[in-house]
């Protein structure tokens, strides 16, 4: 059966009901963290890196994959799974930010809107 993967810093467990209602429609969730992308890498060691977990994610046949994290890997990702007619997204959200009575201290809230097509 098709999975979702979800390959971004942000585990499923913590993302809120609509965003995980969204993607089980998919099918079941499978996380798959993102990687820490070396800042000294070279395009090729970042191309490198894309090549070993795709084959990983291909091995999961992922009915969608969520791609979200550092950009040059992101872009080679989605540019990987799309070669390999993989339906790619990245979750949108609505950005609330409160500012606390003390005036200074903001607290910024993340609500889920929907799944947007690389």
């Amino acid at each position: 059966s098709k999975v979702f993967i979800n390959h971004s810093n942000h585990p499923s467990e913590q993302w809120d009901e609509a965003q995980r209602k969204e993607a089980e429609s998919y099918g079941p969730i499978v996380d798959m963290p993102f990687p820490a992308v070396n800042p000294n890498h070279t395009s090729d060691e970042v191309q490198d890196m894309v090549n070993l977990n795709g084959e990983k994610i291909l091995q999961e046949k992922p009915s969608v994959v969520m791609v979200q994290g550092e950009f040059t890997y992101t872009y080679k990702m989605v540019d990987f799974l799309k070669k390999h007619q993989i339906k790619v997204v990245a979750a949108t959200s609505e950005r609330l930010v409160k500012t606390l009575e003390d005036g200074k201290t903001k607290q910024v809230e993340f609500n889920f809107v929907q799944f947007r097509e690389f």
